[in-house]
């Protein structure tokens, strides 16, 4: 979920008058394709109540199972002690690596390169959606991530929907269920990383095709 500035400003003032923690899990946070990117809770964190998180395994390969936590100094110690009973015997060459990967300025580079890919690959499935299926999907300006949403124009049955592309073994889950109250919007919530071209794109969602529109008449 993404939080409007004068949002997260609230959240923190919140959390420093409840003495709160906010864990922030900056998920696929560094896969932007605009330069409007807002700052993260943790920039803006004036009273050290935020504690950010975030992993490799997306960044650099899903197999380096390393991951990173920012947090108030205060907190140090504590976690220190936590990671002791909780160590994955991660070994000291693997981060040590990763370590002058990133000092020898690789990382941003690799990802000033992934930034490019998934940009064209998100283009392309944004594409593709509006070529097979028409106006009966829309899709909202996406900044970042790896995912888009693909709204429903009418209807609210995207549960059926994402069962059905679930068959023809597209990843794809109802925006709905995500919902715990009111003002529902529907739609899927579709990864597009692994979309070679978008020929591919095109046949992937054909699939699905006839049945979905079934559902949508």
């Amino acid at each position: 979920m993404t939080l409007s500035l004068p949002r997260r400003q609230q959240l923190l003032d919140w959390a420093g008058q409840n003495d709160a923690w906010i864990i922030e899990d900056d998920y696929d946070g560094e896969f932007h394709y605009t330069r409007k990117v807002l700052p993260s809770l943790k920039s803006l964190d004036r009273q050290d109540r935020v504690i950010y998180m975030g992993t490799f395994s997306k960044t650099v390969m899903p197999s380096l199972r390393l991951g990173y936590v920012v947090m108030p100094a205060s907190t140090v110690s504590a976690f220190n002690d936590t990671a002791d009973l909780l160590a994955s015997g991660q070994p000291v060459l693997t981060q040590k690596i990763l370590t002058a990967f990133i000092n020898d300025g690789h990382f941003f580079r690799h990802l000033k390169k992934m930034r490019a890919l998934y940009q064209q690959r998100r283009d392309w499935m944004i594409a593709a959606l509006h070529e097979v299926y028409g106006e009966r999907f829309f899709t909202e300006q996406n900044d970042g991530g790896m995912h888009i949403v693909a709204f429903l124009t009418k209807g609210s049955c995207d549960r059926e929907i994402a069962h059905c592309w679930q068959q023809q073994q597209l990843q794809v889950n109802a925006l709905s269920a995500w919902y715990s109250g009111s003002g529902k919007r529907y739609g899927l919530v579709m990864g597009y990383n692994n979309v070679r071209s978008y020929d591919e794109a095109v046949a992937l969602l054909t699939r699905p095709k006839s049945q979905t529109c079934d559902l949508l008449k």
